[in-house]
């Protein structure tokens, strides 16, 4: 099991197909809105949009073209790297998924078996990993957060119980789930 981007944008063409929509506007009216995540935008067009902050040292993609928050790159408007939300924002989301798919009303944006998809191992007992960064003789991931299970060494150390779920990103970001301690935090950084 390796980290991929693709699986993002497989879903959102599946998104697509299924809806004739396109994945951003049904992403907007059917997640963003319902979770009141109205500082989230998708990535074409941003450059000129205070509330988004540029990376201070993103890595090169190819000569003078940034690898993630360049203009280039955000004008592609890629389902797996083109949304751009504060951290309040993407706190709403991860408290959704620790209320197993509730909005802050008794409402569900998701059946609660949906929510367990993002949180629950869906790679099997692969081994695998995140590039070159960490690999794991079991790399268990959820559809769309990575599980922190009983990975060693692993980016949030021992500080989380084994059934939290992460995501980092790769300018400094880290969002972390606990259903244990029913915490969740996001920090976003820009180097």
């Amino acid at each position: 099991r390796i980290y991929s981007n693709a699986g993002y944008a497989l879903a959102a063409d599946a998104l697509e197909q299924a809806t004739g929509m396109d994945y951003r506007t049904y992403i907007t009216e059917s997640v963003l809105i319902p979770l009141g995540m109205q500082q989230t935008t998708f990535g074409v067009g941003v450059d000129d949009d205070a509330n988004v902050l540029s990376v201070k040292e993103p890595g090169l993609l190819g000569h003078d073209q940034q690898l993630f928050n360049g203009t280039r790159f955000r004008d592609l408007g890629l389902p797996q790297s083109g949304a751009f939300g504060t951290a309040s924002d993407y706190l709403q989301l991860l408290q959704m998924t620790l209320r197993h798919g509730r909005l802050s009303s008794d409402r569900h944006l998701l059946a609660p078996e949906t929510a367990a998809l993002l949180s629950t191992n869906q790679a099997g007992s692969l081994p695998g990993g995140v590039g070159d960064f960490m690999e794991w003789e079991r790399c268990d991931w959820g559809a769309g957060f990575e599980l922190r299970a009983d990975k060693s060494p692993h980016w949030t150390g021992t500080a989380l119980s084994t059934t939290a779920f992460t995501h980092f990103g790769a300018s400094g970001t880290l969002a972390f789930a606990d259903p244990v301690t029913g915490t969740a935090a996001v920090i976003l950084a820009n180097r």
